[in-house]
């Protein structure tokens, strides 16, 4: 039972991410509506996890569900979408510092390659949209 757990606590993070990343990312837009049938659908998961995965983001600020049931994206201001990538940045350098200090482990290595393509893109998005 306790795998279960695991696997549906997995699921509803990953789903989540995934769904957190999009409303960063502006490909779920504010004031959209967050259809449980067709997200189920898209991920292969049932609504249980996608339900848990809404709540998450709700607790995080990034999604509302009134009274009539309807989830809906909330809104950021540009410079709330500022502030995240230059925390995430921020963040993000602080922890290829920490890695560096390790360099003979090859995943350490894999760490470092993939957090110089997510700082690029992070220079990339804030230099566009300055």
């Amino acid at each position: 039972m306790a795998q279960f757990k695991q696997l549906k606590e997995s699921l509803s993070s990953k789903t989540a991410n995934i769904l957190r990343h999009e409303i960063y990312e502006n490909k779920i837009k504010a004031g959209q509506h967050l259809n449980e049938v067709a997200i189920s659908a898209r991920f292969g998961i049932s609504r249980g996890p996608l339900r848990d995965a809404i709540l998450i983001l709700e607790n995080e600020g990034l999604v509302k569900t009134p009274s009539n049931g309807r989830t809906i994206v909330i809104g950021f201001s540009s410079k709330e979408i500022t502030e995240y990538y230059e925390l995430r940045f921020y963040l993000e350098s602080e922890a290829i510092k920490k890695i560096i200090l390790q360099p003979d482990d090859k995943s350490y290595r894999e760490w470092i390659n993939d957090l110089k393509n997510i700082l690029a893109q992070t220079k990339k998005y804030l230099k566009e949209n300055d």
